[in-house]
């Protein structure tokens, strides 16, 4: 099977309960995603080597990279002025529901508030932001979910 391109990769947001995702324009680079669980040490005076059981698992910063944009005007379902959303948002405190989709249709979704930090400025260079997003919920398997969805809808639509 051919690899792909990262090409294509977006991340949607939903606020304030809002309905519409609305795609982020500007996106250039996205975090790892996943996470590992901690290890606990039990390793008692009986033991002959270290024993770890798995703890609770750390997805670590989700540090997400823009490009500005000053000119363009937000849409039904896009976001161009995506520093001022953010910003806003984050000033606000307000909770935000994210999902990022890859090339393939596999992605994640979560909830969490967000921070934002300019990148510095020089000769010659574009305007970039980052945005990290907190977790207030578990990173869920986009793919998983909308798979689960499409089922559940299949089997009431059979049981009717």
């Amino acid at each position: 099977m051919p690899e792909f391109s990262t090409r294509g990769t977006y991340l949607e947001v939903k606020a304030n309960s809002e309905s519409t995702w609305k795609k982020t324009y500007g996106l250039y680079n996205v975090p790892d995603m996943g996470g590992n669980k901690e290890k606990i040490d039990v390793t008692n005076l009986n033991d002959s080597h270290k024993r770890t059981i798995d703890g609770i698992t750390d997805y670590g910063s989700l540090q997400f990279d823009y490009y500005d944009n000053k000119g363009d005007e937000d849409s039904v379902t896009e976001i161009k002025k995506t520093y001022a959303a953010f910003r806003a948002w984050e000033l606000a405190g307000t909770k935000v529901d994210f999902r990022l989709v890859y090339p393939d249709d596999t992605g994640f979704t979560w909830t969490g508030t967000v921070s934002t930090v300019r990148d510095s400025a020089g000769v010659n260079a574009a305007m970039k932001f980052k945005m990290y997003s907190s977790l207030e919920s578990k990173l869920e398997d986009y793919s998983a979910a909308r798979t689960a969805s499409v089922q559940t809808t299949s089997a009431s639509s059979t049981t009717k």
